[in-house]
């Protein structure tokens, strides 16, 4: 099975401490996974957003940032 993710999703399974978050980590890791080509720059939005708020370090967003698409097998059209 396949599905379409947004920077939002991918942070949320990165940092979010909830089963939601763990089911979707588990579905990035075993389902192909699609999206747009700009994922990355929304990703960095994201993650700068967390960093601003005082809900993320920026260590933490950094390492986030670094290997969350690389860990991911995500189809862009």
């Amino acid at each position: 099975m396949s599905f379409v993710v947004d920077a939002s999703a991918l942070v949320y399974a990165n940092i979010a401490n909830e089963d939601a978050a763990a089911r979707l980590r588990y579905r990035l890791r075993d389902e192909t996974v699609h999206a747009t080509h700009l994922v990355g720059a929304g990703l960095g939005n994201v993650l700068r957003r967390h960093v601003v708020r005082g809900t993320m370090t920026a260590d933490h967003g950094a390492a986030v940032l670094r290997h969350a698409p690389g860990s991911l097998s995500i189809d862009t059209p």
